[in-house]
Protein backbone atom coordinates (compact mmCIF):
# COMPACT_ATOMS: atom_id res chain seq x y z
CA UNK A 1 0.00 0.00 0.00
CA UNK A 2 1.01 3.58 -0.39
CA UNK A 3 0.69 4.30 3.12
CA UNK A 4 3.64 1.35 4.12
CA UNK A 5 7.02 2.15 4.64
CA UNK A 6 9.20 0.33 2.40
CA UNK A 7 12.69 -1.32 3.50
CA UNK A 8 14.24 1.94 1.40
CA UNK A 9 12.63 4.32 3.58
CA UNK A 10 13.69 2.76 7.04
CA UNK A 11 17.22 2.54 6.08
CA UNK A 12 16.67 6.40 4.67
CA UNK A 13 15.31 7.24 8.19
CA UNK A 14 18.29 4.98 10.23
CA UNK A 15 20.95 6.72 7.87
CA UNK A 16 19.35 10.10 8.63
CA UNK A 17 18.80 9.41 12.32
CA UNK A 18 22.80 8.04 12.03
CA UNK A 19 24.57 11.54 10.63
CA UNK A 20 22.55 13.20 13.01
CA UNK A 21 23.93 11.79 15.88
CA UNK A 22 27.54 12.10 14.24
CA UNK A 23 26.75 15.90 13.67
CA UNK A 24 26.13 15.95 17.25
CA UNK A 25 28.74 14.35 18.66
CA UNK A 26 30.96 16.17 16.52
CA UNK A 27 29.83 19.22 17.08
CA UNK A 28 29.75 18.39 21.59
CA UNK A 29 33.68 17.50 20.90
CA UNK A 30 34.21 20.67 19.39
CA UNK A 31 32.28 22.96 21.94
CA UNK A 32 34.22 20.56 25.13
CA UNK A 33 37.16 21.42 23.26
CA UNK A 34 36.42 24.74 23.45
CA UNK A 35 35.65 24.86 27.19
CA UNK A 36 39.16 23.10 28.02
CA UNK A 37 41.06 25.73 26.00
CA UNK A 38 39.68 28.46 27.71
CA UNK A 39 40.79 26.79 31.14
CA UNK A 40 44.07 26.47 29.21
CA UNK A 41 44.48 30.08 27.98
CA UNK A 42 43.30 31.33 31.34
CA UNK A 43 46.66 29.81 32.90
CA UNK A 44 49.02 31.22 29.99
CA UNK A 45 47.35 34.51 29.57
CA UNK A 46 46.25 37.27 31.86
CA UNK A 47 44.35 39.50 29.77
CA UNK A 48 41.19 38.06 30.89
CA UNK A 49 39.74 41.51 32.24
CA UNK A 50 40.49 43.07 28.91
CA UNK A 51 39.26 40.09 26.48
CA UNK A 52 35.25 40.18 27.88
CA UNK A 53 35.47 43.94 27.74
CA UNK A 54 36.56 43.81 24.09
CA UNK A 55 34.28 40.58 23.50
CA UNK A 56 31.27 42.35 24.69
CA UNK A 57 31.47 45.95 22.74
CA UNK A 58 32.31 44.57 19.49
CA UNK A 59 32.00 40.81 19.39
CA UNK A 60 36.03 40.12 18.30
CA UNK A 61 36.90 36.65 19.75
CA UNK A 62 40.48 37.49 22.00
CA UNK A 63 42.59 35.28 19.15
CA UNK A 64 41.14 37.37 16.29
CA UNK A 65 42.50 40.70 18.17
CA UNK A 66 46.05 39.23 16.77
CA UNK A 67 44.42 39.20 13.01
CA UNK A 68 42.97 42.46 13.14
CA UNK A 69 46.21 44.30 14.77
CA UNK A 70 48.76 42.29 11.63
CA UNK A 71 46.41 43.94 9.07
CA UNK A 72 45.25 40.93 8.28
CA UNK A 73 42.07 41.14 5.97
CA UNK A 74 40.16 44.28 4.57
CA UNK A 75 40.37 46.14 8.30
CA UNK A 76 44.54 46.65 7.66
CA UNK A 77 44.13 49.75 10.37
CA UNK A 78 47.22 49.32 12.28
CA UNK A 79 50.40 49.46 10.48
CA UNK A 80 52.52 47.01 9.07
CA UNK A 81 55.09 47.25 12.76
CA UNK A 82 53.54 44.34 14.79
CA UNK A 83 54.92 41.23 13.17
CA UNK A 84 56.62 39.55 16.52
CA UNK A 85 52.94 41.13 18.73
CA UNK A 86 51.39 38.12 20.19
CA UNK A 87 48.57 37.97 23.36
CA UNK A 88 51.22 36.09 25.49
CA UNK A 89 53.95 38.07 24.81
CA UNK A 90 52.27 41.28 25.01
CA UNK A 91 55.44 43.47 24.17
CA UNK A 92 57.48 44.23 20.88
CA UNK A 93 60.68 44.55 21.10
CA UNK A 94 61.61 48.52 21.36
CA UNK A 95 64.02 50.49 22.58
CA UNK A 96 61.98 53.24 24.61
CA UNK A 97 58.04 53.79 24.69
CA UNK A 98 57.43 56.74 23.39
CA UNK A 99 54.25 59.19 24.33
CA UNK A 100 52.35 58.92 21.39
CA UNK A 101 52.02 54.95 23.34
CA UNK A 102 50.62 56.48 26.54
CA UNK A 103 48.12 58.50 24.59
CA UNK A 104 46.93 55.01 22.67
CA UNK A 105 46.23 53.42 26.03
CA UNK A 106 44.62 55.85 27.86
CA UNK A 107 42.64 56.35 25.18
CA UNK A 108 41.68 53.24 24.74
CA UNK A 109 40.63 53.12 28.56
CA UNK A 110 38.45 56.52 28.50
CA UNK A 111 36.81 55.04 24.94
CA UNK A 112 35.84 51.60 26.40
CA UNK A 113 34.86 53.15 29.83
CA UNK A 114 32.68 55.57 28.21
CA UNK A 115 30.34 53.44 26.82
CA UNK A 116 28.23 52.34 30.04
CA UNK A 117 27.44 56.48 30.45
CA UNK A 118 26.52 57.13 27.06
CA UNK A 119 24.25 54.62 27.37
CA UNK A 120 22.86 56.14 30.27
CA UNK A 121 23.06 59.31 28.49
CA UNK A 122 20.82 58.00 25.43
CA UNK A 123 17.26 59.13 27.08
CA UNK A 124 13.79 57.95 26.15
CA UNK A 125 14.19 54.57 24.86
CA UNK A 126 14.40 51.48 26.56
CA UNK A 127 17.50 49.22 27.38
CA UNK A 128 16.78 46.58 24.79
CA UNK A 129 16.02 49.29 22.51
CA UNK A 130 19.75 50.67 23.15
CA UNK A 131 20.87 47.37 22.45
CA UNK A 132 18.79 46.55 18.88
CA UNK A 133 20.65 50.28 18.00
CA UNK A 134 23.90 49.36 19.20
CA UNK A 135 24.06 45.85 17.34
CA UNK A 136 22.32 47.00 14.10
CA UNK A 137 24.40 50.27 13.79
CA UNK A 138 27.48 48.06 14.16
CA UNK A 139 26.43 45.15 11.98
CA UNK A 140 25.53 48.02 9.22
CA UNK A 141 29.58 49.29 10.38
CA UNK A 142 30.68 45.32 9.61
CA UNK A 143 28.55 45.12 6.48
CA UNK A 144 31.26 46.12 3.99
CA UNK A 145 33.82 43.93 5.16
CA UNK A 146 31.98 40.96 5.47
CA UNK A 147 30.72 41.23 1.96
CA UNK A 148 34.20 41.78 0.75
CA UNK A 149 34.99 38.82 2.32
CA UNK A 150 31.99 36.65 1.18
CA UNK A 151 32.83 38.40 -2.48
CA UNK A 152 36.51 36.42 -2.45
CA UNK A 153 35.90 33.79 -0.07
CA UNK A 154 32.17 32.83 -1.05
CA UNK A 155 29.61 32.47 2.20
CA UNK A 156 30.14 30.10 4.77
CA UNK A 157 28.88 26.08 4.30
CA UNK A 158 28.38 24.83 7.60
CA UNK A 159 26.08 21.78 8.80
CA UNK A 160 22.91 22.38 10.82
CA UNK A 161 24.76 21.61 14.25
CA UNK A 162 26.79 24.20 13.54
CA UNK A 163 24.96 26.50 12.50
CA UNK A 164 23.18 25.84 16.18
CA UNK A 165 25.87 25.82 17.94
CA UNK A 166 26.45 29.65 16.04
CA UNK A 167 23.02 30.32 18.14
CA UNK A 168 23.77 28.99 21.07
CA UNK A 169 27.11 31.95 20.80
CA UNK A 170 24.94 34.32 19.63
CA UNK A 171 22.12 33.88 22.30
CA UNK A 172 24.79 34.04 24.75
CA UNK A 173 26.22 37.23 23.02
CA UNK A 174 22.71 38.40 23.32
CA UNK A 175 22.73 37.34 26.98
CA UNK A 176 25.70 39.64 27.99
CA UNK A 177 24.59 42.54 26.21
CA UNK A 178 21.35 42.96 27.59
CA UNK A 179 22.07 42.53 31.21
CA UNK A 180 24.83 44.70 31.21
CA UNK A 181 22.78 47.40 29.59
CA UNK A 182 20.12 46.89 32.06
CA UNK A 183 21.73 46.64 35.14
CA UNK A 184 22.99 49.97 34.14
CA UNK A 185 19.13 50.98 35.13
CA UNK A 186 19.39 49.36 38.81
CA UNK A 187 23.10 49.53 39.81
CA UNK A 188 26.17 51.94 39.60
CA UNK A 189 27.90 52.14 36.25
CA UNK A 190 31.06 51.17 38.03
CA UNK A 191 29.60 48.44 39.62
CA UNK A 192 27.87 47.50 36.33
CA UNK A 193 31.84 47.65 34.92
CA UNK A 194 33.48 45.79 36.88
CA UNK A 195 31.47 42.95 38.04
CA UNK A 196 30.46 42.50 33.83
CA UNK A 197 34.22 42.20 32.95
CA UNK A 198 35.23 39.18 35.69
CA UNK A 199 35.89 36.87 33.85
CA UNK A 200 39.25 36.16 34.94
CA UNK A 201 37.58 35.27 38.65
CA UNK A 202 34.59 32.69 36.77
CA UNK A 203 37.36 30.80 35.05
CA UNK A 204 38.90 30.70 38.36
CA UNK A 205 35.71 29.10 40.11
CA UNK A 206 35.47 26.77 36.76
CA UNK A 207 38.39 25.54 37.06
CA UNK A 208 37.50 24.82 40.52
CA UNK A 209 34.46 22.74 39.91
CA UNK A 210 36.43 20.63 37.39
CA UNK A 211 39.05 20.18 39.93
CA UNK A 212 41.71 22.11 38.60
CA UNK A 213 44.70 23.48 41.20
CA UNK A 214 44.40 26.59 42.13
CA UNK A 215 47.14 28.18 43.66
CA UNK A 216 46.76 30.60 46.83
CA UNK A 217 47.84 33.50 45.49
CA UNK A 218 44.46 32.89 42.50
CA UNK A 219 42.27 31.83 45.46
CA UNK A 220 43.34 34.71 48.24
CA UNK A 221 42.29 37.06 45.03
CA UNK A 222 39.44 35.76 44.51
CA UNK A 223 38.24 36.07 47.84
CA UNK A 224 39.74 39.75 47.86
CA UNK A 225 37.79 40.71 44.25
CA UNK A 226 34.45 39.22 45.90
CA UNK A 227 34.52 40.77 49.12
CA UNK A 228 35.02 44.00 46.77
CA UNK A 229 31.87 43.30 44.84
CA UNK A 230 30.07 42.62 48.39
CA UNK A 231 31.37 46.19 49.83
CA UNK A 232 30.51 47.88 46.07
CA UNK A 233 27.01 46.30 46.27
CA UNK A 234 26.38 47.90 49.85
CA UNK A 235 27.51 50.93 49.12
CA UNK A 236 25.39 51.34 45.66
CA UNK A 237 22.14 49.75 47.95
CA UNK A 238 22.96 52.67 50.55
CA UNK A 239 23.39 55.39 48.18
CA UNK A 240 20.24 54.39 45.93
CA UNK A 241 17.97 53.34 49.39
CA UNK A 242 16.54 50.70 47.44
CA UNK A 243 18.69 47.51 48.46
CA UNK A 244 16.97 45.00 45.83
CA UNK A 245 17.26 46.95 42.95
CA UNK A 246 20.78 47.10 43.70
CA UNK A 247 21.36 43.77 44.35
CA UNK A 248 19.02 43.48 41.03
CA UNK A 249 21.30 45.30 39.02
CA UNK A 250 24.53 43.85 40.52
CA UNK A 251 23.42 40.29 39.80
CA UNK A 252 22.36 41.58 36.34
CA UNK A 253 25.95 42.44 35.89
CA UNK A 254 27.12 39.08 36.97
CA UNK A 255 25.04 37.28 34.42
CA UNK A 256 25.83 39.44 31.35
CA UNK A 257 29.69 38.40 32.47
CA UNK A 258 28.26 34.74 32.39
CA UNK A 259 26.76 35.11 29.25
CA UNK A 260 30.35 36.16 27.79
CA UNK A 261 31.80 33.05 29.34
CA UNK A 262 29.36 31.33 26.95
CA UNK A 263 29.75 33.52 23.47
CA UNK A 264 33.41 32.96 24.27
CA UNK A 265 32.90 29.01 24.13
CA UNK A 266 30.01 28.50 21.96
CA UNK A 267 31.89 31.32 19.01
CA UNK A 268 35.29 29.26 19.30
CA UNK A 269 33.50 26.27 18.09
CA UNK A 270 31.27 28.27 15.08
CA UNK A 271 34.27 30.83 15.02
CA UNK A 272 36.39 27.95 13.52
CA UNK A 273 33.94 27.81 9.98
CA UNK A 274 33.72 30.86 8.62
CA UNK A 275 35.85 34.08 8.36
CA UNK A 276 36.25 36.55 11.12
CA UNK A 277 34.14 39.24 9.82
CA UNK A 278 31.70 37.15 8.41
CA UNK A 279 31.39 35.93 11.88
CA UNK A 280 30.89 39.54 13.67
CA UNK A 281 28.68 40.49 10.91
CA UNK A 282 26.16 37.32 11.80
CA UNK A 283 26.66 37.79 15.45
CA UNK A 284 25.60 41.13 15.45
CA UNK A 285 23.04 41.45 12.86
CA UNK A 286 21.29 37.80 14.01
CA UNK A 287 22.15 39.05 17.39
CA UNK A 288 19.63 42.15 17.13
CA UNK A 289 17.03 39.91 15.30
CA UNK A 290 17.00 37.86 18.65
CA UNK A 291 17.05 41.29 20.90
CA UNK A 292 13.98 42.72 18.68
CA UNK A 293 12.05 39.10 19.39
CA UNK A 294 13.34 39.26 23.50
CA UNK A 295 11.95 43.11 23.22
CA UNK A 296 8.31 42.51 21.77
CA UNK A 297 7.35 38.61 22.80
CA UNK A 298 9.19 38.70 26.20
CA UNK A 299 9.08 42.00 27.58
CA UNK A 300 5.93 43.18 26.10
CA UNK A 301 7.67 46.21 24.71
CA UNK A 302 6.89 48.66 22.01
CA UNK A 303 8.92 48.06 18.42
CA UNK A 304 8.24 49.83 15.46
CA UNK A 305 10.24 49.00 12.04
CA UNK A 306 10.43 52.94 11.21
CA UNK A 307 12.37 55.88 12.83
CA UNK A 308 10.80 56.72 16.06
CA UNK A 309 12.41 58.78 18.06
CA UNK A 310 11.93 56.46 21.36
CA UNK A 311 10.89 52.49 19.62
CA UNK A 312 11.89 52.77 15.99
CA UNK A 313 14.06 49.66 14.69
CA UNK A 314 15.71 52.89 12.57
CA UNK A 315 15.43 55.64 15.77
CA UNK A 316 19.41 55.55 15.99
CA UNK A 317 19.28 57.02 12.22
CA UNK A 318 17.81 59.87 13.82
CA UNK A 319 19.84 63.06 13.05
CA UNK A 320 19.56 64.63 16.65
CA UNK A 321 21.93 64.56 19.55
CA UNK A 322 21.00 61.79 21.25
CA UNK A 323 20.57 59.13 18.43
CA UNK A 324 22.55 59.45 15.17
CA UNK A 325 25.53 61.30 16.85
CA UNK A 326 25.53 59.56 19.56
CA UNK A 327 25.27 56.08 18.28
CA UNK A 328 27.86 57.07 16.16
CA UNK A 329 30.06 57.77 19.24
CA UNK A 330 29.31 54.71 20.84
CA UNK A 331 30.03 52.69 17.75
CA UNK A 332 32.93 54.36 16.07
CA UNK A 333 35.03 56.08 18.87
CA UNK A 334 33.89 54.17 21.53
CA UNK A 335 33.77 50.74 19.99
CA UNK A 336 36.38 50.86 17.47
CA UNK A 337 38.90 52.64 18.46
CA UNK A 338 38.81 51.48 22.04
CA UNK A 339 39.82 48.32 20.70
CA UNK A 340 42.32 49.36 18.19
CA UNK A 341 44.01 51.40 20.93
CA UNK A 342 44.30 48.55 23.00
CA UNK A 343 45.69 46.23 20.52
CA UNK A 344 48.23 49.10 19.39
CA UNK A 345 49.39 49.64 22.53
CA UNK A 346 49.93 45.86 23.18
CA UNK A 347 53.07 46.52 21.40
CA UNK A 348 54.74 48.91 23.38
CA UNK A 349 53.58 47.60 27.10
CA UNK A 350 53.68 44.78 28.99
CA UNK A 351 50.45 42.52 29.00
CA UNK A 352 50.17 42.91 33.03
CA UNK A 353 50.13 46.64 32.22
CA UNK A 354 47.50 46.48 29.68
CA UNK A 355 45.60 44.48 31.74
CA UNK A 356 46.02 46.53 34.80
CA UNK A 357 45.15 49.82 32.60
CA UNK A 358 41.74 47.72 32.01
CA UNK A 359 41.21 47.37 35.44
CA UNK A 360 40.51 51.03 36.12
CA UNK A 361 37.58 51.14 33.42
CA UNK A 362 35.31 51.12 36.44
CA UNK A 363 36.85 53.66 38.43
CA UNK A 364 36.89 55.86 35.15
CA UNK A 365 33.23 54.86 34.17
CA UNK A 366 32.47 56.31 37.35
CA UNK A 367 33.49 59.66 36.93
CA UNK A 368 32.73 59.69 33.04
CA UNK A 369 28.98 59.32 34.69
CA UNK A 370 29.32 61.75 37.05
CA UNK A 371 30.41 64.47 34.18
CA UNK A 372 27.93 63.08 31.64
CA UNK A 373 25.27 64.27 35.18
CA UNK A 374 23.48 60.86 34.35
CA UNK A 375 24.99 59.04 37.99
CA UNK A 376 26.52 60.39 41.29
CA UNK A 377 30.31 59.33 42.73
CA UNK A 378 30.25 56.42 45.09
CA UNK A 379 30.87 56.48 49.10
CA UNK A 380 33.66 55.79 50.51
CA UNK A 381 32.94 51.90 50.91
CA UNK A 382 32.00 52.14 47.10
CA UNK A 383 36.16 53.27 46.91
CA UNK A 384 37.41 50.84 49.06
CA UNK A 385 35.41 48.43 47.08
CA UNK A 386 36.31 48.64 43.97
CA UNK A 387 40.29 48.76 44.77
CA UNK A 388 39.45 45.34 46.28
CA UNK A 389 38.50 44.38 43.21
CA UNK A 390 40.82 45.49 40.94
CA UNK A 391 43.58 43.98 43.45
CA UNK A 392 42.14 40.56 43.51
CA UNK A 393 41.47 40.32 39.85
CA UNK A 394 45.00 42.03 39.19
CA UNK A 395 46.27 38.96 41.70
CA UNK A 396 44.59 36.32 39.80
CA UNK A 397 45.21 37.71 36.54
CA UNK A 398 48.96 37.98 37.54
CA UNK A 399 49.33 34.55 39.25
CA UNK A 400 47.45 32.65 35.65
CA UNK A 401 50.43 34.64 33.81
CA UNK A 402 53.13 34.10 36.18
CA UNK A 403 56.36 32.54 34.39
CA UNK A 404 54.07 31.90 31.03
CA UNK A 405 54.77 35.15 29.26
CA UNK A 406 58.57 36.22 28.46
CA UNK A 407 58.03 39.98 29.32
CA UNK A 408 56.16 38.80 32.73
CA UNK A 409 57.34 40.40 35.55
Amino acid sequence: DDGDFSFADVSAMVEAVETVVVAVKEEAHEVAEAVMEEFQEANESNFHYLEMGLTRNFSILPGDIIAVAEGEGPLSVLGDDVSVLTLDTGKMETGSVPLSAYVLLLSAVVCLSSIGPLLKVQDDATSCMKIVWRMTGTSLLLLPLAGYEVYTSGFPKLTWAQWFTFLLSTTCYDVSSLAFVISLSYTAVGNAVILSNSLALILLVGKIFVGERVSWIEGGGALIAFGGAALCSKDSTDSRGDGSNALLGDALAILSALGGVGYLIFAKSSRSNMSMYIFMFLTMFVGSILARFFQISILGETSTFDMNYRHGFWGFLMPVPHRLPLEFVIVIVCNLCGTMGYVRAMQYFDNLVISSAALMEPVTAEFLAFGFGVSGLPGIQGWIGNALVAGGTLAVIYQDGKGKSPTAP
